[in-house]
Order: structure tokens, then C-alpha cells, then sequence
């Protein structure tokens, strides 16, 4: 509680202060402005982009990678100690595919605490190299959040090659794109669509991983930089037209 109560009055002054705020989403600004209505005036959407890092890797080091580490056929979901991340929805999805699917695993990175259960692998934190092998390497990556201000592993994911399953719901419906999307508090739904993906022919997955590719380069860093230039020349111009005037 005294920490919400510091994040509050520190957010509080901030906005008060702030000649421009500028957020990720669509979402956020009004999660913003439902909490702050005053603001209304100087908040301003700019999308996170897409590091040009995370991007599909040769074939052979991907399958090195695998062989290396003794994978298989696997998930990737993200696994935090924040709870709106909401891994044991994806952990609870998981022990349902297992009849149908008894060679694939779930992998999880993060510093999340993971309780140990067949199939179920942490490997805790990972760099970012591992990270895109990861990606390229799963078979799905899921990601069951409960709120998320923007969701740019999703993204990331996608820019690798990796067909997504995400929830409904907050920031995650504007960057979705060609994701499934589920309700996060229905572990039985996420089952469902992770089985969609799993059962998939190579034509459709070829046809989901060309359509994740096309949308996350639609989101670049280059684009958020032009339009924070934007955020930054309108608070100038403003200080100017106010000093001229006074």
C-alpha cells in the first residue's frame, strides 16, 4: 500500500507538471485520463517500435541452439513474479494440451517464480541472443497478461517468426495484429487457440509467421523517435508563442 501511495503522489505532481505526456497506447492514455482528467490536453500516443536485433536467424543456428539445450517442440510464455502476468493461466492451459500433446514442452523466461511440473522447463533469465533463438525456435509464444500498457513482446516475437497467442483486453487489442487472442481468466480457451496453432499445417504456419513478420515492422523505433520530435517541437513552439506574448 505505501508504495502505490508514493506512485500515486509521484504521479499526481508529474502530470501536473508536465508540459507534454506522452504513452504507449491507446489504452494507457485513457487509464491516464480516467484517473487524471486535467491532463487531457497534453497527452500524446506514441507506440514503442521494434528492435531491428529481434529478426528470423539462419536456420542452422536456430536448430544448433535447439540441440544444444535438448529442446523439442515447445511454448515460450513469459513467466514474471507480477501477477497481472498471469503464468499460471498459461501453466494451467498447458497440463490440458499434455494428453494430446505428451512431446511438447512449456519454456518460460524471467524472473518469475515457476513451480516445477512435467514438461515444464525455466530457464530463467535469458539474453537477448537467446531470447530471439527462442522465439524462432518455439512453436507458439503465449502470452496471457491480464493488463499490459503497450505488450512488446508480442511484437518481438513476431518480428522473429513466431506465430503469438495473446489475451483480449487493455493495449494488447491495438498490437495484436495477427495474434489468436483468448480471454486471459479462461485457462480452457487458451488451451484452445494454443491447440489451433499446434494442430496447424506448414502452409498455415508459413502463412501466420509471413503475416507476424508484416505487422511487427510496421512498429519502429525510427517512427516513435519522429513522432516524439513532433511531442517536443509543439512544446517549444508553444514556449515561444508565450514568451513573444508576454
Amino acid at each position: 500500500r505505501l508504495k502505490v501511495a508514493i506512485a500515486r503522489g509521484t504521479l499526481r505532481r508529474a502530470v501536473r507538471g508536465a508540459a507534454a505526456i506522452c504513452v504507449p497506447s491507446e489504452s494507457t492514455r485513457r487509464d491516464l485520463l480516467e484517473a487524471h482528467p486535467s491532463c487531457a490536453g497534453k497527452v500524446h500516443v506514441t507506440p514503442e517500435g521494434v528492435s531491428e536485433f529481434f529478426r528470423p536467424c539462419p536456420v542452422e543456428e536456430t536448430r544448433r541452439f535447439c540441440e544444444q539445450r535438448q529442446l523439442g517442440r515447445f511454448v515460450i510464455g513469459l513467466a514474471a513474479r507480477k501477477h497481472y502476468k498471469n503464468w499460471h493461466t498459461l501453466a494451467q492451459a498447458f497440463e490440458r494440451l499434455r494428453p494430446e500433446f505428451p512431446d511438447l514442452s512449456l519454456v518460460s523466461v524471467g524472473q518469475g517464480d515457476v513451480q516445477p511440473a512435467p514438461g515444464v522447463r525455466h530457464l530463467g533469465y535469458v539474453t537477448d541472443e537467446m531470447l530471439r533463438s527462442l522465439y524462432q525456435a518455439a512453436a507458439c509464444m503465449a502470452m496471457p497478461s491480464l493488463y499490459e500498457g503497450f505488450g512488446l513482446p508480442v511484437l518481438e516475437a513476431m518480428a522473429c517468426g513466431c506465430p503469438v497467442v495473446c489475451s483480449r483486453g487493455s493495449s494488447l487489442d491495438e498490437i495484436a495484429g495477427p495474434a489468436i487472442q483468448f480471454d486471459p481468466r479462461d485457462p480452457q480457451a487458451l488451451a484452445e487457440v494454443l491447440g489451433t496453432i499446434l494442430r496447424e499445417p506448414a502452409p498455415a504456419r508459413q502463412h501466420r509467421t509471413q503475416a507476424g513478420l508484416r505487422h511487427a515492422a510496421c512498429f519502429a523505433w525510427t517512427r516513435t523517435a519522429s513522432q516524439m520530435l513532433a511531442v517536443y517541437r509543439g512544446v517549444l513552439s508553444r514556449d515561444c508563442k508565450h514568451e513573444r506574448s508576454a
